[in-house]
């Protein structure tokens, strides 16, 4: 397949004059994809704010129409470049200063159009200086260059080290190939530089990186880190509930002694301890985390509970934009506040949410509080009045039953 098209080339201007890099949160006040509509029956798709892939029931000319639409009511420009042959199409858009590729293809034996939706950034590595006796031409655009030149590969790496570093470029990586080529990776807000230098040229693209809502580890991953229904419990236990997800046992002895031998078992897993209040010992690894509570039973012994309350962040989770965390939220219990409404907060994550492939459980409680499921990972979300704002608090578990 072969594009042709023409435009005016605008002449290199020096790296002074070229804008400064966004930063994540100037990328998503351009654009936030993790909050921009998508078709209907969209997939949970995978992507970050500013890069989104999923698929949807339709078709390629379905899919720019409706992107068009949306992206035109949002102020972004058409740039013209854009095309539609039938199973592949994409379309261009700028808006102050940001370029963004909407790619849509045709899914090989389905009904379904893939769509993905890039925010290339305000940064254009097409106006990147060169070395001496550097060829034009080849591949030049926003976002990808490739070139070739007399300079020796260390040459190049070395040149565009000190070009970028004297405009607030960071060296992020730099390493050679078995193949004998060189990497370089810079970066300067949320935007990297990869360029890569081998003998057939300078190829140079750019990628401009977003905030990701984070997803919910398998039941096969939760169980791999810790299967709380083979944990070792105390002396004489009897056992009142136990899966993956969840230990409940009671046993002789006082909690002293019961904390100090839990402290010690997670300790010999590879857990550490975390920040916790006076009744409930936290432990973290990899992510996840296990909750303890041990209290003294009436009449003497112990109740011990144990809870995996997942890898899922809910501070980082997806949240109204105006939302001011509280800074007493910790990962599995979130609290934030909000200028919307009790029902406008309900409705953003009763629509938003199945976005991200949650489910709305039918198991909540009264109308002010919601229950998603996904994979393993129940997340209740519970709004409510307070101080004369709209407060919301999510809370996270690890639960056996969902699948």
């Amino acid at each position: 397949m072969c594009h042709v098209k023409v435009r005016d080339k605008e002449g290199r201007k020096p790296l002074s004059d070229l804008p400064t890099p966004a930063t994540f949160a100037e990328g998503r006040k351009a654009i936030d994809l993790n909050r921009f509509p998508r078709m209907d029956g969209a997939t949970a798709g995978a992507g970050s704010s500013s890069n989104l892939r999923y698929e949807a029931p339709g078709n390629v000319t379905q899919a720019l129409a409706f992107y068009r639409e949306k992206l035109a009511a949002q102020g972004w420009t058409e740039d013209g470049s854009g095309s539609d042959v039938g199973e592949f199409g994409n379309a261009a858009f700028i808006k102050d200063g940001f370029y963004l590729s909407c790619h849509a293809s045709k899914i090989e034996n389905a009904k379904l159009v893939g769509v993905h939706i890039e925010n290339k950034g305000n940064f254009e590595v097409r106006q990147l200086p060169r070395p001496s006796g550097s060829t034009e031409g080849g591949m030049d655009d926003r976002d990808e260059i490739r070139f070739e030149t007399k300079t020796s590969l260390q040459g190049v790496a070395d040149f565009y080290k000190a070009e970028l570093s004297k405009h607030g470029w960071k060296e992020f990586e730099s390493k050679d190939h078995a193949s004998g080529g060189k990497l370089l990776v810079m970066i300067h807000g949320a935007v990297t530089l990869k360029i890569d230098i081998d003998e057939r040229g300078t190829r140079i693209r750019s990628e401009m990186f977003g905030v990701y809502i984070p997803t919910p580890s398998t039941e096969q991953a939760a169980q791999r880190i810790l299967d709380l229904s083979r944990f070792p419990k105390l002396t004489g236990a009897a056992e009142v509930r136990a899966d993956w997800s969840g230990l409940e046992y009671v046993a002789g002895g006082n909690v002293v002694d019961a904390i100090r031998f839990h402290r010690a078992e997670f300790a010999k897993k590879g857990w550490s301890e975390q920040l916790a209040d006076d009744k409930v010992l936290r432990f973290a690894k990899e992510r996840f985390l296990v909750e303890a509570a041990i209290v003294a039973k009436d009449g003497g012994g112990v109740t011990v509970k144990l809870r995996n309350r997942g890898d899922l962040d809910a501070r980082t989770f997806l949240h109204l934009e105006d939302a001011e965390i509280d800074p007493a939220s910790t990962q599995e219990n979130a609290k934030y506040s909000t200028a919307s409404s009790v029902d406008s907060a309900l409705d953003f994550h009763r629509r938003e949410l199945p976005k991200f492939g949650w489910r709305e459980s039918t198991d909540a409680v009264g109308d002010k509080m919601l229950i998603f499921t996904r994979n393993a990972m129940r997340l209740e979300v519970e709004v409510s009045t307070m101080n004369g704002k709209t407060a919301v608090q999510l809370r996270t578990w690890s639960n056996a039953k969902e699948k």
